[in-house]
């Protein structure tokens, strides 16, 4: 009977080992499951705040790419009005060389017209030297009307010599 005691107390505390061994690994079930647990939780956390996060981003990239979309057109705006200002630049040059061009060939012209007036100035003194020469100023005209004068007088004469011829002609009938 002592072996049985023995026996029964062998197993008695073999039980009692076993329910604390299966009490361990039940505690660490318990245990496990509470992490486990706390683990999922932890993740849908990460994962809502991750999502989070990442909506954020999205929101950020894509207003971000907006704002570069943006600098790009201004920037190409204001390379085509850069280009537009250019070419009304260069078109002003082009302008201004033609306008100096013209102001330099009006300068020419007022001198070559200051020359002809100088010129015609110095032929209009010795016309008037030269008709001086001849008599005066009025030596052409004045030599017309004695001409005139002249064949008035002839024809004078010539009218009075007529006249007596006729009278002769006809005393002599």
């Amino acid at each position: 009977a002592e072996y049985m005691g023995i026996d029964l107390n062998l197993r008695t505390t073999k039980m009692m080992e076993e329910d604390a061994e299966h009490n361990d690994k039940m505690k660490e079930q318990v245990e496990m499951a509470k992490k486990q647990r706390n683990l999922q939780q932890d993740r849908k956390a990460l994962s809502t705040e991750t999502q989070s996060k990442l909506r954020k981003m999205q929101t950020t990239i894509a207003r971000l790419k907006k704002d570069y979309q943006n600098v790009v057109d201004e920037l190409i705006s204001r390379d085509q009005t850069m280009q537009r200002n250019k070419s009304d630049v260069q078109k002003m040059l082009s302008e201004e060389e033609d306008m100096n061009k013209f102001k330099s060939q009006i300068h020419d012209e007022e001198k070559k017209q200051v020359k002809l007036d100088k010129d015609i100035s110095a032929f209009q003194e010795m016309l008037l030297k030269e008709k001086e020469k001849l008599g005066g100023i009025n030596a052409t005209h004045e030599g017309y009307m004695h001409v005139q004068k002249q064949i008035r007088i002839l024809e004078n004469r010539l009218d009075k010599a007529n006249q007596k011829f006729n009278d002769a002609m006809s005393h002599n009938n």
